[in-house]
This record gives structure tokens, sequence and C-alpha cells, in this order.
């Protein structure tokens, strides 16, 4: 997927490697407002090394990664995460001891309720510790947590 001006986050030529092991050469792509975009691929194509270059949990050897016009390029994640960036992992990861309301307020100045609305479970849940959710709640929180980075 090319990249055009008018995108919200812009990839440009990245590359990441995995120690000395190159995995993503060059890939351009872009993600427009409003949109739901899927990266697809085999076992071992890429694509988390891909997006954990783009959230900068993985040294980009080169490219450049802009943010609604934000250059993230060489900013450490928590950086990343303040200009706006949201990643939610295939892990599960959640701060298992706090409550609903408090791993989503980890996240930033996000509004809890708009992941309430869109998750209603997580609503009857927020007093509850993170750890006692389901594995699907507990995606739902981490998907939750991303959205209001």
């Amino acid at each position: 997927m090319s990249a055009s001006a008018d995108d919200v986050l812009d990839v440009r030529d990245i590359s990441v490697s995995r120690g000395e092991v190159p995995i993503v050469h060059e890939v351009t792509l872009g993600v427009a407002p409003g949109t739901i975009t899927v990266l697809l691929g085999a076992n071992g194509a890429g694509k988390t090394t891909l997006l954990d270059g783009v959230a900068g949990l993985a040294p980009a050897t080169s490219g450049t990664v802009t943010l609604a016009g934000t250059a993230l390029t060489g900013l450490p994640t928590y950086r990343r995460a303040q200009a706006g960036l949201g990643y939610a992992e295939q892990a599960r990861t959640v701060f298992r001891t706090l409550t609903v309301e408090q791993n989503l307020l980890v996240s930033g100045d996000g509004d809890p309720a708009m992941v309430y609305d869109l998750f209603p479970e997580l609503d009857r849940r927020r007093t509850l510790p993170a750890g006692h959710l389901s594995g699907g709640e507990q995606q739902m929180l981490v998907l939750g947590r991303a959205l209001i980075a």
C-alpha cells in the first residue's frame, strides 16, 4: 500500500532488523484517517516486526514514520505514544493488579467512556482487576488502551 499526503500515518521506506538479521526491507505504507487497515502475510513474513518498528519497539535501520504531520522517526516509544500512536500487541499485556479503569487511564489523557461505549463488557467490569478478565476481555482492554492513547 502506498503512502499519500492525506494519510494520518505515513511510513516510508522503513527497514527493521532483529539483531543482525534484516526482517523488513524498505516498506512504505499509509493509513488514511477514519479507515481500518489490515496487514496480511504468512507466518514469519515480518508483520509484527514492521509494526514494532513503527511503534519504536524495534529499531528501524532506515525510513521515516510520520503521524498526523509529526515526525516520529528516532523517537522513543513513550514519545510516540504521547504523539498519539497507539499499538495493541498480539500479547494481552495488561496490568493485572490494576482495575480495568486504571489500565485505561495509564494510557494518558484519553476518555475511558469511548472504550466503554465500544466494549460494554469492560464498563460492567471497570472496578475489577484486569487479571480477573477473560482472555477476550483482556484483548478488548488492550485495544481500548491503544484507542485512547
